[in-house]
């Protein structure tokens, strides 16, 4: 009885945590065309969406021109009178040199403040050759029309805000690079919003912000009922080659968000990428952001803030956790010290030792190699047996990657929990799970102290498991007791499950979403950190030889 007892307060635990972890990745209910006219409508925004996105407009083709006129006439229905730039651009990316003749739209609605600040709001028009682009992006122009459509439906903002329906984009951000260079439009914009896509599903992740981001994550954390945002991604996207017209906006010196959905891959720039595969939920996600904050910021002073950076993340629907990064050196250092104590505290009632914590430690960091190297051994078979061992991959290739893919990962991850099992109980016999608790949390103390100080925006993903799991420790040790240890071993068992659940699910998540299993080294070698440590606080719990009663449990101890 007292196994099973147990093992359904640890199988209860994982599924709640995963629970609240997933649940931020919940859409929302598409509003309907009949819904209040200040609202954004999803269905409405798709009446947009399939007059764009019939056929392939890339720039230069007869199908763009249609597209550029149409787009002409909705803001001049809207009640704006929109402009066209007109300009050859060249713009140079990783020592390439892109050129093409561009038409960027551009309209302003006028706020009612003396203001000269605005919001600058973007989205391109054009698309690749290679599909109508629903997705990308016409779902993001259809945001900023119906967003349009809601504004002049309500109350006058007080600042300005600027559309730019950019052109060029997928020949190489040219339309940014013009507007950016020869628009006198642009210095007028205090910020700026960019609506992009990867993906036709999924939740819409705000994945870059400015580099002075503080201000505007506070902001933003007060405006939006459903965020979805990761700072780690801030920190990761600042090294990759990766582009958008956001890019060339942040590079002028102009701070705001970069929005995308990630979900979908198989459909980017081809022509599955229709409005019929197009998410609504998604789209409906994106226009929320889109009004929401253009009408809280569209009532703020936007030059009147302080310079900082900012690390947030969600552990939950609605629930996004936000501090300035200047307090992320304090905190790795509070960990730092907090893992010494724990550890001395350890060391004087033999729990712990130097020895086995530092065997712990050695074994921590051979399982991530060991994980990664499995992760690489699998995706090379993936390879050979799924995808024939093709080098150049075709579009259903392409789509088999993202569609098996998920259901392969989720499988080496399965499989590396499970070999993780069998070790620990091998090696217990030689050293204590405490002690191989205490070495993993050797690596995390270690990783929290180097990320607070060089990757500030990315350290929640070490800081925040690290203290949880020393507090579950620092509780054990108060009920280290023959009666009372099981009340121990259940508080560290469920502040390191939770902790590692919340923040890593959304990593492991996004890290898929991003780079697929082609990277499933990596992917493996992440997860088995914090698996390491669940695996291992759960083994504590279950093997204790006492029953946890709830009921009685002395909470004056605490």
């Amino acid at each position: 009885m007292k196994c099973i007892f147990k093992s359904a307060l640890i199988l209860i635990t994982i599924v709640l945590s995963l629970f609240f972890s997933i649940s931020s990745f919940t859409l929302p209910k598409v509003q309907p065309a009949n819904v209040q006219k200040e609202e954004f409508s999803a269905q409405r925004a798709m009446e947009y969406v399939e007059k764009i996105a019939v056929k392939p407009h890339e720039i230069g083709s007869l199908e763009h021109d249609k597209v550029r006129d149409y787009l002409l006439t909705e803001l001049t229905n809207l009640g704006l009178k929109p402009e066209v730039q007109k300009d050859f651009s060249v713009n140079n990316i990783m020592g390439e040199t892109l050129k093409g003749n561009i038409e960027n739209i551009c309209a302003r609605l006028n706020g009612n403040g003396d203001s000269k600040e605005a919001i600058l709001m973007v989205a391109h028009y054009d698309s690749t050759s290679g599909g109508p682009g629903a997705a990308d992006d016409a779902a993001g122009v259809a945001t900023l029309l119906e967003t349009i459509r809601a504004l002049k439906e309500s109350a006058p903002l007080k600042n300005d805000v600027i559309f730019l329906i950019s052109d060029g984009e997928e020949m190489g951000l040219l339309g940014a690079k013009s507007f950016v260079d020869k628009n006198p439009l642009l210095k007028d914009s205090t910020m700026v919003m960019n609506f992009e896509a990867r993906g036709n599903s999924g939740p819409v992740i705000m994945f870059e912000t400015g580099n002075n981001n503080e201000w505007f994550m506070k902001e933003f954390k007060k405006s939006i009922s459903n965020p979805v945002a990761y700072s780690f991604l801030y920190e990761i996207y600042k090294y990759m080659p990766n582009n958008t017209d956001f890019t060339l906006f942040k590079k002028a010196g102009k701070d705001g968000f970069n929005f995308a959905t990630l979900e979908g891959y198989e459909t980017y720039h081809n022509f599955d990428d229709t409005g019929y595969n197009l998410n609504q939920r998604t789209l409906q996600h994106e226009g929320n952001y889109a009004l929401s904050l253009v009408k809280h910021f569209g009532d703020l002073s936007l030059n009147n803030k302080d310079k900082g950076t900012s690390v947030y993340f969600t552990i939950a629907k609605s629930v996004l956790v936000e501090y300035s990064s200047n307090i992320s050196i304090p905190l790795g250092i509070f960990s730092a010290v907090l893992f010494i104590v724990v550890f001395i505290y350890g060391l004087k009632k033999k729990i712990l030792s130097f020895k086995g914590t530092l065997q712990g430690f050695i074994l921590e960091v051979g399982t991530i190699g060991v994980s990664s190297v499995i992760g690489i051994i699998i995706y090379k078979i993936f390879v050979y047996f799924c995808l024939n061992n093709k080098k150049n991959l075709n579009f259903d290739d392409s789509k088999l990657l993202v569609t098996h893919g998920a259901i392969w990962v989720i499988a080496i991850i399965i499989l590396i929990t499970f070999i993780m099992y069998c070790f620990y109980m091998l090696i217990n016999k030689k050293v204590s799970y405490e002690n191989m608790i205490f070495g993993s949390l050797l690596l995390w103390s270690i990783l929290t102290v180097v990320s607070s100080f060089l990757f500030k925006s990315a350290s929640y993903m070490f800081l925040w498991p690290t203290i949880c799991i020393l507090a579950g420790f620092m509780l054990q040790f108060v009920f280290k007791s023959e009666r009372n240890e099981a009340y121990g071993y259940l508080f560290l068992m469920i502040f390191t499950i939770v902790s590692c659940i919340l923040v890593y699910i959304p990593i492991m998540y996004i890290l898929f979403e991003c780079m697929g299993i082609q990277v499933a080294g990596i992917i493996a070698g992440v997860a088995t950190i914090p698996l390491s440590s669940m695996i291992l606080s759960s083994k504590l719990f279950f093997e204790g030889r006492h029953e946890v009663d709830i009921l009685r449990l002395n909470w004056k101890r605490l």
